[in-house]
Order: structure tokens, then sequence, then C-alpha cells
């Protein structure tokens, strides 16, 4: 079905990319109509969703899931990823994929009203989950955008936030993990061409993966460290590209690890200039725990779970058990304050750690049924995000790097001894 829309001033609606009519056209956003606030402006975009998605059917057994895509156990990937493409696609076309985005690469430049106004909306409709989506939008894009060349963003951005090609983060190393400039892949120029060879591990979605942003030591000196580190776009189908899925105590394997052996990459795919890696990492870095900490996609909605779990078991008659679910709903609240007003790195450190409370707060109150399965409602699924917990610590940096991010760059406090 097509993707379309109306104008609010009764004109024919201009046309988007490849003749789909946008969103991002300023007659198809509420024009004279009055904007994101007007009640064509909602219904503009029930229209779209009702002509792409069918709508959530109402059933006296809500959803029973605690985790996001994320933490699931595994499914068919391949099939979720195509049907994640298919979507992106469908909304990029509209106008809709790259709600914030600059409209010249295809986002929709949307206030904040107008993504209150989209999320409303879209919550009412049954729709594919892009999780697999997650990295390339929040980690390689905006790397692109921040450090790539004019014909860099004009090629990759729009790639990346209509689904054309899924991006992975190819950073960490068996040896270089906490200590991201200890990298020992290498990259070696000849003429317009790198040669890349190393080990990269704890990948996410690289086995669904078009392309990943791979950081190497383009300066066989080890001791310039930061400053010998070079980033680039590899093909994840090239020959020299092994990827090997890890397990996961949960059964999924979402993670791997990445092994590249002499591929051939040209200075095109050199984002930020040579021995500018290091800045393209941060940017990367920030992103990835500007995206975790203000996610949708990792937890759905666990704190309405943990309400009702508390009324079922009778904790909510108890002083302590409220106390408790208030201070963690206070946490959440000042989580995201945390993430609009502070840092990504102190943001990042109060979620998790509201996280742990929530879950184990739940697991305390479901008792034995909490890790094993009883085939209750609102009981086994918490050991899905009990099991998740860990990993939060680690993604995005660990909780001592983040410490440290606080400590000497926010508070100016003198650097840990090294």
């Amino acid at each position: 079905m097509g993707a379309e829309s109306y104008s609010a001033n009764g004109i024919e609606p201009s046309r988007g990319p490849e003749g789909v009519t946008s969103f991002a056209d300023d007659d198809a956003y509420g024009g004279v109509a009055g904007g994101p606030n007007s009640p064509i402006f909602r219904s503009q975009l029930i229209e779209f969703f009702h002509r792409n998605a069918p709508r959530k059917v109402l059933v006296q057994e809500p959803s029973d899931r605690v985790v996001g895509a994320a933490f699931t156990r595994s499914r068919a990937d391949r099939a979720d990823a195509d049907a994640a493409r298919a979507w992106q696609s469908t909304l990029f076309d509209a106008g809709l994929a790259w709600r914030t985005g600059p409209k010249e690469f295809g986002g929709a430049e949307m206030s904040a009203s107008e993504l209150e106004c989209f999320t409303e909306v879209a919550a009412e409709f049954e729709l594919p989950d892009t999780h697999c989506l997650h990295v390339g939008l929040s980690i390689v894009a905006p790397a692109i955008r921040e450090h790539g060349t004019s014909e860099q963003k004009a090629y990759w951005l729009r790639r990346l936030w209509r689904g054309e090609s899924i991006g992975c983060q190819l950073f960490s190393e068996p040896d270089a993990g906490s200590d991201l400039a200890s990298v020992r892949t290498t990259a070696v120029r000849d003429g317009d061409q790198w040669t890349i060879t190393g080990q990269k591990v704890w990948s996410s979605g690289a086995h669904i993966s078009d392309v990943g942003l791979l950081l190497a030591r383009s300066d066989a000196d080890r001791s310039s460290r930061h400053k010998g580190l070079s980033m680039f776009l590899i093909d994840m189908s090239d020959p020299g590209v092994t990827v090997r899925p890890l397990k996961q105590i949960n059964g999924n394997s979402r993670f791997n690890e990445v092994f590249v052996e002499g591929v051939s990459v040209s200075d095109d795919r050199l984002i930020g200039g040579e021995g500018n890696g290091w800045s393209v990492a941060r940017t990367s870095l920030n992103s990835e725990r500007d995206g975790m900490a203000v996610s949708d996609t990792l937890f759905a909605n666990p704190l309405e779970r943990l309400i009702e779990l508390a009324r079922e078991v009778g904790g909510s008659q108890r002083p302590e058990i409220r106390q408790r679910i208030a201070d963690v709903y206070s946490r959440s609240v000042i989580s995201n304050w945390m993430m609009a007003g502070t840092s990504a790195a102190a943001g990042k450190l109060y979620s998790t750690d509201t996280s742990n409370r929530l879950c184990s707060l739940a697991v305390e109150l479901a008792g034995i049924a909490g890790v094993t399965d009883s085939g209750d409602r609102n009981r086994y699924c918490w050991s899905e995000m009990l099991l998740a917990i860990p990993s939060l610590r680690i993604a995005g940096g660990t909780d001592e790097i983040m410490r440290n991010l606080v400590g000497e760059r926010e508070l100016g406090l003198p650097r840990e001894p090294r």
C-alpha cells in the first residue's frame, strides 16, 4: 500500500522521495491549519498508519512482556530484519522515519509536540520491530552526520534511515574493551586503498548487518594511541569478513565476534579523515549512551508490570514495598531529566541503577516463580530482565568508565592513575 497523506489546506499534496507523499513537506504537515497540535495533523498521521499497519486489538489479557527485542529469546533474525527494512522504507518515503533529522537528508525536523503526537498515534497500531536498525541509526548515522564528507552524508544517511543498509559497530576487541584506544586492528594505506586486519567482539547485530563502522590503528606507532586511530565503513559481505555469533545466557545470539582478514577499503570509506578516528568514536559512543537512556526498545513498560505484580501478591499493602516502587518511579523520571539536561554518562549510570532496582524488587515479589516457568502471568517474564541487567552495565561503556567520565570531565576531579 502506498504511503499517502493529504495537505491541510485542501490542495493536492506535494510528493516526497520516489513520488511518495511526504510528511516532511510543509503542506503535508498541517500548513495553514495550525501544525502538529491541530486535529488535521493527527488525522493525517492516523490515515497514514491505517493504510500501512493494522490497529492493535484490545484483549482482556495485556502483554506479559517486560523487555524489548534486545533481550527476548532469539527469533528468525533475518525475517525480522526484512520486515524492519520494509517498514522503515515506508516511513522514510512518507517523511516519518528520521523524525528529528534535517530535511535535506530526508528528515522531518519534528518539534517536541510533533514527536509526541506521532508517538501517541503510532502506539495504537501493530508495527514491525525495528530494533535491528538501532545501532545503525543511533551509532553509525550520528558519526557520519558529524564527521562525514558531503558525499558520505548524502549517500549513507539516506541508506541507513531508509533501512537499505543495516549498520553495526566494530569497536571493542578481546584486549581492548574499556580501554578502546588500545585497539590492535590495523589499517595500512596503499595509495587510495586501505587493507584492514584484526578481530572485533561484542558487535551487536553484525550477523545481519550490511555495513560496519570499524575503528582501526592507522599509525604503526602504538605510543600515538588516540592520534593513531582512524574510522572506516566496511562491507560486511566482503569475503575477508567472518562473523561468529556468541551464545548469551538468555539464549540469544545477538552479539558477535568479527574477524577481518585483509579487507580492502577505499579512501571514500574513511570517516573523519586519517588519524581522527578517536573523535568519530566519541561521537558514536555519546550517541549510543543517549539512545540507551531514552530508548523505548529495551524495556516495555516494566514499571506498569511491577505495580501490577505488587498488587497481585499483596505487596502494594506493605509500606516498604510502596516506598520502593515510589523510589523506582522517581528515579525513572530523574534519569530522563538527566539525559535531557546533564550528560549521557551520568544518565546512563542512573538509568542502569534504576533498572536494576526495579528488577530486583520484581524478582523479590515474584519469588521462585520469577526464575522458574510456572506458566503464571507476570512471573517468569522477569527472568529475561534479570538476565539483561548485566549487559546494560557494559554496553555503551562500563559503569567504571562512566564514573571516570563524570568525575574527570564533568566534576574536574584528578584523572585515574594509569
